[in-house]
């Protein structure tokens, strides 16, 4: 079984996934008002240094709230934006 689990997430993201035969046994589990977990039965890795893709999911954010989602994951460091400049 594998796991992800999101805190402090933003309440503007929609968490979601795939519901074809190979995505069919994902769960959802809200833990508390800002925890949650997905979870999948998959394979797991045998290997030192082996990766397996064993589960996937879509962030959803309305248009409207695009601003403060990436406001918070910056804030929390999940995300770093490099400024460009154009000239």
């Amino acid at each position: 079984m594998s796991n992800v689990y999101f805190e402090n997430y933003s309440e503007y993201i929609q968490i979601n996934w795939s519901t074809s035969s190979s995505h069919r046994n994902y769960e959802y589990t809200r833990l508390s008002d800002s925890r949650i977990k997905v979870s999948t039965v998959g394979i797991s890795p045998i290997y030192p240094e082996e990766t397996v893709s064993v589960i996937r999911f879509n962030f959803d954010v309305s248009i409207h709230h695009i601003r403060d989602v990436f406001e918070k994951l910056i804030d929390l460091g999940i995300l770093q934006i490099q400024q460009k400049y154009l000239f």
